[in-house]
C-alpha cells in the first residue's frame, strides 16, 4: 500500500509582487505534483494499476485553487524556461553542462504545457479525475494541519481541524472522503471519536502506535486494527521506510541528482537573483547539474544512468517487499499489508527520480504473483471483517516517535498564545449563535487566524531551525490579527477596512463557518448519533467486524 501525503503550508503574500516562501509551492508544483500526476497518468495508459492513497492538505487545495498563486507558479515555470535559456548560452563551451541546460529547458517546456494545456492550472481538480477513474483514492487530513495531541485540550479545536479538513475536500471532489492522515500521524487516546463524528473510516500512525497498543495486536502493523470507536488504524511498515527514507536509502545513491548542488548557490548573485526573488539572498532555481557522486568533488548528473538506477531500485524494492512478505505465512488472518508512507514531495522534488522509481515499482508489482497493490479502501472492502480490536498508543512519526519535534525550547512560547485564543474562538462563538452580515464575517475570519496560528508548520521550522524567522512572524502575525478581531467583536465595533484587508491577505477557507468551535451542549453526547457516514461493527470473537459505510 503506498501511501503519500501532500501537504504545504499556506503561504500568501498578495502585499508583495513575489515572495520568496511562495516558491515552496511552486517548486512542489513543478518538482513533485506534475511528475506524478504525468507518471499515473502514462501507467493508467498502459494499464498498469497504481492504487496511490493520496492524501491532499485543505491548505494545499486552497492554495492550487487560488487565482493569484496560479498565475505567479505559471510565471515560475515561464522563468525557468527563460533561465535555461540563459544556461545553454552560457554553458556553450561546456558540453556536458549545455547538454544538461538542454536538457531542463525541455523539460520545463513540458512541465508548462502540462500545467497550462493538460491540468489547466488546476492540480488538486487532476488529481480528484484519476480518484473518478478509480486510478487512485484520495483523502484528506485536517485543516491547517495542527499537531493535534497539541491542542486535544480544547475538543472544540480538534473538531474544527477535523470538520473543515473534510468540509474542503468535499466541496472540491464532491464526496466526503474516506480517510485521514492525521497530521503528523499524531495519535492521542480519543481521536479515533472525533474522527468517527468527522465522517471518517480510517487513518494511519506510526508503527509503534500500533504495537504499544492494548491489547498488543497479534499481527503487529501488518495489519490494520479497529479503534474503539471503530475506526481503522493503518501502522506504517517501517521496514519499506528504512530502504526510502534513511541516510543508507535509494535517494542517497551516487547516480541520482545532487539536490543542493543548484546553480542558485553556484553562479554569482547577479546571475540568478532574479529567479530566485529571495531578496539578495540565495535559492533554488531547479536546474542542477551534478549527481550525487561521493566526495567534495561532484561529477556532471547522468540522467539515463539516474534513470536506470531508479529502475533497478524498484526492482530491488519489490523483490525485498516480496521475499519478507513470504516469510510471514504464519500470521493470523487478515493478510499481511505493508503500508508505505512517505511525503510525496520526496518524489521529484527532494529525490529527483523518484517519480521515475515509483512507476517502475507498480510495473514490477504487476508482473508478480505474490504481491498485489491496494489501497486503504481496496483492502477494508476485502478484509474489514477481519479486524481486531486494538486501542493505539500516543505516537506521532516525528523524530523519536513522540511530540518532541513540535515542543521544545524553540517553540514552546506558541502553544500557550493559540490555547488563550481558543478560549477566546469558543467563548465568542457561543456568545452569538446565529451571526449574520459584518458579525459573521468578523468571527469567520477570526477563525481563519486561529487555525492558521495552529498549524504544525510553524514550530517543525523552529525546531529545524529552518526558516524559523518566517515560522514565528507567521504565528504572532495571526494571533495579532485574531486578537484585534476579537477586540472588534467584544466591543462590538467591528471596522469593515480592517477586517477586509484580513479577508483579503489570509483568505483560505473562504465558506468556513465559526460554528466549528461552538460547545456541545452536552459533551458527552454519543459519537453515534452522528449523521455522518460511519462505519458500523459488532463483536465477534473480541474482535470489531468493520464494514465500511
Amino acid at each position: 500500500m503506498i501511501v503519500l501525503h501532500a501537504h504545504l503550508p499556506f503561504v500568501r503574500h498578495p502585499e508583495h509582487p513575489f515572495f520568496f516562501e511562495e516558491n515552496w509551492l511552486f517548486e512542489a508544483v513543478t518538482g513533485s505534483y506534475i511528475p506524478l500526476l504525468d507518471m499515473l497518468d502514462q501507467l493508467a495508459s498502459d494499464g498498469v494499476p497504481s492504487p496511490v492513497t493520496l492524501s491532499l492538505s485543505p491548505t494545499l487545495i486552497e492554495m492550487m485553487g487560488d487565482r493569484l498563486l496560479r498565475n505567479r507558479c505559471a510565471a515560475y515555470i515561464s522563468e525557468r524556461i527563460e533561465l535555461a535559456e540563459l544556461e545553454i548560452a552560457r554553458t556553450r563551451r561546456n558540453a556536458p553542462l549545455r547538454k544538461l541546460a538542454r536538457f531542463y529547458r525541455k523539460r520545463f517546456e513540458w512541465i508548462r504545457h502540462l500545467y497550462e494545456d493538460v491540468y489547466r492550472r488546476d492540480i488538486a481538480a487532476a488529481f480528484g479525475r484519476l480518484h473518478k477513474a478509480g486510478v487512485i483514492e484520495l483523502i484528506t487530513t485536517a485543516a491547517t494541519h495542527g499537531y493535534l495531541p497539541y491542542l486535544a485540550m480544547q475538543p472544540e479545536s480538534i473538531r474544527a481541524q477535523l470538520g473543515i479538513g473534510v468540509d474542503v475536500f468535499r466541496r472540491k471532489f464532491k464526496h466526503r472522503p474516506d480517510g485521514m492522515w492525521i497530521p503528523e500521524c499524531g495519535y492521542f487516546t480519543g481521536i479515533d471519536a472525533h474522527l468517527r463524528r468527522a465522517g471518517i473510516n480510517y487513518f494511519f500512525l506510526d508503527a509503534h502506535g500500533l504495537m504499544f497498543g492494548s491489547p498488543a495486536p497479534r499481527n503487529g502493523f501488518l495489519a490494520p486494527v479497529v479503534t474503539p470507536a471503530g475506526v481503522a488504524a493503518f501502522g506504517r511498515d517501517p521496514f519499506s521506510s528504512r530502504l526510502v527514507w534513511d541516510m543508507t536509502g535509494y535517494p542517497g545513491d551516487a547516480d541520482y541528482r545532487e539536490f543542493h548542488r543548484d546553480i542558485g548557490h553556484d553562479l554569482p548573485i547577479e546571475d540568478v537573483e532574479r529567479f530566485i526573488r529571495a531578496g539578495g539572498g540565495r535559492g533554488h532555481t531547479g536546474i542542477k547539474y551534478y549527481r550525487i557522486t561521493g566526495g567534495e568533488v561532484k561529477e556532471p548528473y547522468n540522467p539515463a544512468a539516474a534513470l536506470a538506477k531508479a529502475k533497478q531500485h524498484a526492482s530491488h524494492f519489490v523483490d525485498e517487499l516480496g521475499r519478507r512478505m513470504g516469510q510471514l505465512e504464519f500470521m493470523h488472518s487478515p493478510p499481511p499489508v505493508s503500508v508505505c508512507t512517505y511525503d510525496a514531495e520526496l518524489f521529484g522534488h527532494w529525490w529527483f527520480e523518484g517519480p521515475t522509481w515509483l512507476e517502475h515499482v507498480f510495473r514490477e508489482i504487476k508482473r508478480r504473483k505474490d504481491l498485489r497493490a491496494v489501497t486503504a479502501s481496496d483492502y477494508l472492502t476485502k478484509y474489514g471483517e477481519m479486524l481486531e480490536a486494538v486501542t493505539p498508543a500516543q505516537s506521532s512519526w516525528g523524530d523519536g516517535g513522540y511530540g518532541a519535534v513540535w515542543l521544545d525550547k524553540s517553540n514552546d512560547w506558541i502553544y500557550p498564545m493559540i490555547h488563550q485564543a481558543a478560549e477566546t474562538m469558543i467563548r465568542l462563538a457561543n456568545a452569538h449563535p446565529h451571526p449574520d452580515g459584518l458579525l459573521l464575517r468578523a468571527l469567520d475570519q477570526a477563525a481563519r487566524e486561529l487555525l492558521l496560528a495552529q498549524s504544525s508548520d510553524w514550530p517543525f521550522l523552529l525546531s529545524r531551525n529552518t526558516a524559523g524567522e518566517y515560522a514565528a512572524s507567521r504565528v504572532r502575525s495571526h494571533i495579532d490579527r485574531f486578537g484585534r478581531i476579537a477586540d472588534m467583536i467584544e466591543r462590538e465595533a467591528v471596522n469593515e477596512r480592517e477586517l477586509l484587508r484580513y479577508e483579503q491577505s489570509d483568505n483560505i477557507f473562504r465558506r468556513i463557518r465559526c460554528t466549528h468551535f461552538f460547545q456541545p451542549e452536552d459533551p458527552q453526547t454519543d459519537i453515534s448519533s452522528s449523521t455522518h457516514k460511519t462505519s458500523r461493527m459488532c463483536v465477534r470473537n473480541s474482535c470489531f467486524c468493520y464494514r465500511p459505510g
